[in-house]
């Protein structure tokens, strides 16, 4: 499968931004200026600016190696437009091209965000354009030109195609069934939670001395190594945790083996988040809103899959593993109503 860059992605984001936003211009000039496109190309170019390695996976490090800061590739897209705009003195091109400091504002906002003071309310452009906010990330709905462009994408390069009926409600349930479909053949394929598992505990593992020399490091390298050779962490079973759990007890100490010594990774697979898809605003023929109309057959009920992943070498797994396993599994099973009430 082909590598889908980041850089390809925020062109084609950039590129969708534009044109939907000159859709709506032809349509109605007095409701989308020429500034307005810019502002919403160049956040389309810059939303993922923020990403570190590893992309979305950097975020879950980040989260866990500093759980006290709160840390979000949004955030860092717009610290890095920041310092962009800095460090090459585009202040003057920017104002060459009718760009002023509410513009960057907005663009900033369409990046991340409202950015008033209450955190809900947007200062680049007043309420008669904030559905300009809803074209390249939606905080509304979750349905924006960023979706669309990586479900293309990533569908051509995975061999998955998308089929749009012509209802437009029935698109959207479209929408929402790639991004399951997609987040379950391939975004926590299991070999991706595998690796991602390995990935997030050699950077625990290295993030106090990331610039060190110290041997204390080896361990991370050793991790990364086994990636590199596909010394992957040996998935000893699976399980479908009742009720969506996604919280577990340990391993009794009597039984030889730690928590510790597991990789647990959860596969979630839902239709997006929350109930966005409710607040989805449809309107009739004669141009009337009407809320009659649903996203057909879509019940959001999450699917919860639990991966038990032995972090030593095959070439040295406990040959008990398997039945510790599936003695923690019946473990978990018995213990179902005190771990939703631990929740």
């Amino acid at each position: 499968m082909q590598l889908i860059l980041v850089f390809q992605h925020c062109l084609g984001v950039g590129h969708l931004a534009g044109e939907f936003a000159r859709c709506i211009q032809r349509q109605d000039p007095n409701l989308v200026s020429d500034v307005d496109i810019l502002c919403l190309q160049i956040a389309g170019l810059c939303h993922d600016l923020g990403h570190g390695p590893f992309s979305h996976l950097w975020e879950v490090f980040m989260s866990r190696a500093n759980a006290k800061q709160k840390w979000t590739h949004e955030e860092n897209s717009i610290k890095i437009f920041d310092k962009l705009i800095e460090k090459n003195g585009l202040g003057p091109l920017f104002k060459k091209n009718g760009l002023n400091e509410n513009d960057i504002i907005f663009i900033k906002e369409a990046i991340g965000g409202p950015l008033g003071d209450d955190g809900r309310t947007y200062k680049g452009r007043g309420p008669e354009k904030y559905f300009l906010y809803e074209i390249v990330a939606n905080k509304t709905t979750g349905i924006d030109v960023d979706k669309l462009d990586y479900f293309q994408r990533d569908e051509y390069y995975l061999n998955v195609g998308t089929v749009f009926k012509d209802k437009e409600a029935k698109c959207l349930s479209d929408i929402f069934m790639d991004r399951s479909r997609l987040h379950d053949r391939a975004y926590q394929h299991r070999v991706v939670q595998n690796i991602q598992q390995m990935v997030l505990d050699a950077l625990i593992l290295a993030e106090p001395i990331m610039d060190s020399d110290d041997p204390r490091i080896v361990p991370a390298q050793n991790l990364l190594r086994r990636i590199e050779t596909r010394d992957f962490y040996s998935l000893v079973s699976e399980w479908t945790p009742p009720h969506g759990l996604t919280l577990i007890h340990p391993i009794p100490d009597s039984w030889g083996l730690s928590i510790k010594d597991f990789g647990l990774a959860f596969k979630v697979i839902d239709l997006g988040e929350g109930d966005k898809k409710r607040k989805v605003i449809f309107y009739d023929k004669n141009n009337c809103i009407t809320n009659e109309i649903g996203i057909h057959g879509l019940i959001n009920v999450p699917s919860v899959t639990l991966y038990f992943l032995m972090k030593e070498s095959s070439q040295i797994i406990n040959p008990n593993v398997h039945e510790i396993v599936r003695k923690w599994i019946r473990y978990l099973e018995n213990n179902i109503e005190s771990c939703l009430t631990d929740m």
